[in-house]
């Protein structure tokens, strides 16, 4: 017994209790006998447990997201990264405020940060998103302070205070946290990625909701990048074959709008993510047969601006604005603009206007020492009140940049014409 008891203290770097010594008297062994039972017990039972935690089967931290449960009726908009790099889906509940009873019955998460195990959640019709969070208590009610600034009202386009949704009006607008929707890369900079199913030039590309991009034209084909994989797939083939420029916008349902190019000008068709096909839908109003704009304006609804008012390569007209109303699916006139125009930018301020910026103004030719007037005017279009104003910049540009800042001005540079950059 004193062996063991001496093996156990040496090797478990015990010492001494009180720091006596040991004694052959009777009741001094009995207590020390004792006191080493106990100790040695403890030690057995501390061995056990670690035995236990350290080769038990790994638990699952993941939930899975309920079957046919799909929360959302439509999404107004994925807020950008915060700090942590999570993004929010906001949009309407299914059911409005009743629908909320439905997400109550889903458990709170046991873990932080803890994530459904579905590869891609649908948390609306046709739009699937990755690593979507179990959502928290303060989730459910609305409180997302580590998004205040960039979670705002929809119809408005103000932030909410301290990035919380009033309770009066949570389900008709709600928010779920999603994780970054593409994995990052260990190597900084440039990385080879997987090749496209065949070349393209003048064709178009739109982000959609679950972080995969899709890439379609010059001809009627399309296909899907998925950053997770770095692999391009074919999906559905365009209606028509639309030739170069063209346009494709990420409308708030999911879909994407695409419009016009030089083969079809007056051409325009929804592409369904979920389904992975094309469909016609109403005609544009005006010809926009390539080198025109499509901005997706703060109400859910596209101004397409400007483009080659005729199919080919030789013309001298551009087109004017139109509106493409998702909930009607048609395409109505804007007021008319100062300048019609081609190869210009189109970018949505702060404020939900859209400044119409430079382009060519006399249409397009390939015919030698053609005289294409390069054009210094900028239009601001007010979609409150259908109104184009006029304004300008320093000095004339097409086929240039311009990106808004966090300031809200937007830094316009390059292109055809001087090189200068101005805001």
């Amino acid at each position: 017994m004193k062996a063991e008891h001496s093996f156990l203290i040496k090797a478990f770097g015990f010492c001494a209790i009180g720091g006596g010594t040991y004694s052959a008297g009777t009741n001094q062994r009995r207590i020390h006998g004792l006191v080493f039972d106990v100790m040695a017990s403890l030690i057995r039972a501390a061995l056990l447990l670690l035995f236990t935690l350290g080769f038990a089967p790994a638990q699952s931290t993941c939930v899975t997201f309920p079957a046919q449960f799909v929360p959302f009726a439509s999404i107004y908009y994925v807020t950008a990264a915060n700090a942590a790099g999570d993004h929010l889906v906001v949009g309407a509940l299914a059911g409005g405020a009743s629908g909320l009873s439905a997400i109550a019955n889903i458990p709170l998460p046991s873990v932080l940060n803890q994530t459904f195990c579905d590869a891609q959640v649908q948390l609306a019709p046709r739009q699937l998103y990755p690593n979507v969070y179990v959502p928290t208590a303060a989730e459910r009610a609305g409180m997302f302070s580590a998004f205040a600034g960039l979670l705002v009202d929809p119809a408005t386009n103000q932030p909410y205070s301290g990035g919380v949704i009033p309770a009066t009006i949570l389900g008709s607008v709600y928010a779920w946290r999603i994780g970054p929707a593409q994995v990052a890369q260990a190597v900084r900079g440039w990385n080879p990625t997987g090749s496209m199913t065949e070349p393209r030039t003048g064709d178009a590309a739109v982000l959609l909701p679950g972080g995969k991009a899709l890439v379609a034209g010059p001809d009627n084909t399309a296909e899907i990048y998925d950053p997770a994989t770095g692999i391009f797939a074919p999906t559905g083939n365009m209606q028509v074959f639309h030739g170069t420029l063209l346009t494709a916008t990420l409308l708030n349902d999911g879909q994407v709008l695409m419009v016009g190019g030089t083969a079809v000008p007056r051409s325009a068709e929804l592409y369904d993510p979920g389904s992975g096909t094309f469909a016609f839908t109403r005609a544009p109003l005006l010809l926009h047969g390539g080198a025109h704009t499509a901005t997706l304006l703060n109400d859910g609804r596209v101004l397409v601006v400007g483009g080659l008012a005729a199919a080919g390569n030789m013309f001298t007209a551009n087109s004017g604005a139109e509106i493409y109303d998702p909930k009607t699916r048609a395409f109505t006139l804007a007021a008319p603009m100062a300048v019609n125009r081609n190869n210009h930018t189109a970018t949505l301020l702060q404020d939900g206007r859209v400044l119409i910026a430079g382009g060519i103004s006399n249409g397009f030719s390939t015919a030698p020492d053609s005289d294409l007037q390069v054009t210094s005017t900028a239009e601001i279009y007010d979609p409150s009140n259908n109104t184009f104003s006029l304004t300008n910049m320093q000095v004339p540009r097409e086929a240039h940049f311009a990106s808004l800042l966090s300031n809200g001005q937007v830094l316009v540079g390059g292109g055809f014409g001087p090189s200068d950059a101005e805001q």
